[in-house]
């Protein structure tokens, strides 16, 4: 059970990362006005 542990416990990880990449483009949060939003995002 380690190896699919481990396996799982590094694909959270990389979907963290792609999630927070997505949200992070110009046209959803990643503009001027919702930064602040996205700010609070990553604090939660």
């Amino acid at each position: 059970y380690r190896g699919a542990l481990g396996t799982l416990h590094q694909l959270a990880i990389v979907t963290g990362i792609l999630i927070s990449q997505v949200i992070g483009l110009d046209f959803l949060l990643g503009n001027d006005i919702m930064w602040p939003v996205l700010l609070g995002l990553s604090g939660a």
